[in-house]
């Protein structure tokens, strides 16, 4: 029913609203009239579509419009693209996730590349704007992929200072998927080893801050979903360390030069393992180390979210690092596992939600054991 202390709109409110929708209406006839006219070349059309989305910033075929008309006329007068920079702000100021208005911006961020060429300035520029909506929304997601767009345009992108922004709002947030997400993405960039933190000298570094990073937040909050799946994905670059050696030992070759760094990672020794003699031993160990920390977390977690029933992330880190180590060899592993599984069938009787939790991969995993 009707809340109690609902207001309902007075006749002069719904007056004024009854106003600008009809505002809006008439405007967006007239832009559509002239869009459909194929009528690129004069500046009415980003002086129409500029009013129409001022009262609703999530028409994407206004956008579009803007779009045609700009690759018209900024040819010939350049400073066109720099007033329609404001002009995105300005929109996304009222609203921070219109989509429509965030792909307009990449459109006119590589068409102002293109026709200046002042790279450095334009990236100065929109990593500034993105501090700017990421301070007021951490979690916007829609200016998170923007700024990854931004790596794309700038080949020469600063990338350890990225990693280090990541850092600093996952250290804000441990939930923040979006700043999880976006640290991914660059621990995946294949980028030359002149500027890839990843290919250095101490390579297993990188593995040991994405893995303490896990640990600080699971720590913190061992029910929090964002760091596990974290956690997850450097699992899948060290069973695709695996697969590597697996192939290289069958085919008697050595190991693919291709290997991704983040696999690579997981060949040489984390801080708190010592050296050891093949690539498939130094796996192992850096497994077991990895096993016995998830290990502390879950007993952390029972102690601390048993009552809420929300241990579950713990002991999948923990079930999809030991079905990596069982793949290895290490076949002890396995008592371990089934004991898991059989956790997971009492507190969580329908296959369907472990399975939404786990992945099929793991899934299949748990009840292999």
């Amino acid at each position: 029913g009707i809340k109690k202390d609902l207001e309902l709109p007075s006749e002069e409110e719904l007056s004024r609203t009854r106003a600008k929708v009809a505002k809006y209406r008439a405007l967006v006839a007239s832009c559509l009239q002239h869009y459909h006219a194929r009528d690129f070349t004069s500046k009415y059309g980003l002086e129409r579509t500029a009013a129409a989305l001022a009262l609703n910033p999530e028409n994407y075929t206004l956008w579009a419009y803007r779009r045609l008309t700009l690759n018209a006329l900024s040819t010939d007068s350049p400073d066109l693209l720099t007033a329609e920079l404001l002009f995105i702000q300005t929109a996304l100021m009222r609203n921070p996730k219109v989509y429509s208005a965030w792909a307009h911006r990449r459109f006119v961020v590589q068409k102002l590349i293109a026709d200046t060429g002042d790279v450095l300035t334009v990236l100065n520029s929109e990593t500034a704007l993105t501090d700017k909506f990421l301070s007021l929304d951490r979690r916007n997601f829609h200016c998170w992929a923007y700024r990854r767009d931004l790596l794309q345009f700038f080949p020469a992108f600063p990338l350890e200072s990225e990693l280090a922004f990541s850092q600093r709002h996952i250290e804000d947030d441990f939930s923040n998927f979006s700043a999880w997400h976006h640290r991914r993405y660059l621990l995946d960039l294949e980028l030359p080893a002149a500027v890839s933190p990843l290919i250095a000298d101490s390579p297993a570094a990188p593995l040991d801050s994405e893995l303490r990073s896990v640990w600080a937040a699971a720590t913190v909050s061992p029910g929090d979903e964002a760091p596990w799946q974290h956690f997850l994905c450097l699992l899948d670059a060290a069973e695709a360390a695996l697969d590597a050696i697996t192939v290289s030992a069958s085919k008697r070759v050595s190991l693919p030069a291709q290997l991704t760094p983040n696999s690579r990672c997981w060949l040489s020794p984390l801080e708190s393992v010592q050296l050891c003699a093949s690539p498939l031993e130094q796996l192992q160990a850096n497994l077991l180390s990895v096993v016995t920390e998830a290990r502390g977390i879950v007993s952390l977690s029972d102690d601390v979210l048993a009552a809420a029933n929300v241990t579950h992330w713990p002991r999948i880190g923990l079930a999809s690092a030991l079905a990596v180590l069982v793949r290895t060899g290490r076949s002890e592993a396995s008592q371990e596992l089934a004991e898991i599984a059989e956790h997971f069938k009492h507190v969580m009787p329908c296959p369907g939600t472990v399975d939404c939790l786990l992945g099929d991969k793991s899934w299949t995993l748990l009840h292999s054991s």
